[in-house]
């Protein structure tokens, strides 16, 4: 284990920007290892706590959760054994509006001795990403535009320094090659949209643009923002009507 360690230490002033090259990659992997190894062993000295229900016509998603023979969901329940989650976790699907699967468990804090609830309030993060990316698909369901569609269509200046081919889907698929700025973003560009849509034009692709597969952690949502807004901004609609 510290050999691991040891190995994937590295030092910061390497850094610029947002993953800017593998070495922040690899710090990423470092913090998650030590927390895994670290969530891994006070779980491994607490009780196992797991709640929830399944409708049963959802059978399918109950079986596939469930130890054969014992009422417990396995691919949840190993996610917090694993250490994954980092001690607590909820999951929950909605069909035609009725709660059909709602499962949580694990612990609500490092120390793990708060329980996770069924009312544990808890940050989103990258859970955001599935809401932009609904937004895109409201657009396109409505006509606005199509996934096949390169970028520069609504977005010229976005075509800059090797990004003309980009899609809208390769942006959806994590496949645009844009998966960090290049150059450290400030809370005032941030809050500036004008300001992120000149640095995004700036941008240069990290790898050629719908080869391979790299999650946009940081990305994703600024661009697709902007797409949603030059789509927009050509039609008579507004971000309330999406």
């Amino acid at each position: 284990m510290n050999s691991t360690r040891n190995s994937l230490s590295l030092k910061s002033s390497n850094l610029k920007g947002f993953f800017v090259d593998d070495v922040a990659v690899l710090q990423m992997v470092q913090k998650k290892m030590n927390g895994i190894f670290y969530s891994n062993h006070l779980l491994q000295m607490k009780k196992e706590h797991i709640d929830g229900l399944v409708e049963d016509k959802f059978q399918p998603v109950r079986d596939s959760f469930r130890l054969t023979n014992v009422m417990k969901y396995t691919c949840f329940r190993r996610n917090f054994s694993d250490g994954w989650e980092r001690g607590g976790a909820a999951f929950a699907v909605y069909h035609h509006g009725k709660l059909v699967v709602d499962l949580w468990g694990g612990y609500a804090d490092e120390s793990c001795n708060r329980r996770w609830n069924d009312d544990t309030i808890t940050v989103l993060f990258s859970c955001t990403k599935s809401v932009a990316a609904i937004c895109m698909a409201m657009l396109v369901d409505r006509g606005l535009c199509d996934y096949s569609d390169k970028v520069t269509r609504y977005w010229p200046e976005f075509g800059q320094h090797g990004k003309h081919d980009i899609t809208i889907e390769m942006i959806l698929s994590h496949k645009a090659g844009l998966p960090y700025f290049e150059h450290a973003i400030t809370l005032a560009d941030l809050t500036d949209g004008l300001r992120m849509a000149t640095i995004i034009e700036e941008e240069k692709p990290k790898y050629e643009p719908g080869v391979k597969t790299v999650y946009h952690v940081l990305t994703f949502g600024w661009l697709i923002d902007q797409v949603r807004e030059y789509v927009l901004s050509s039609e008579n609609f507004s971000v309330c009507n999406i």
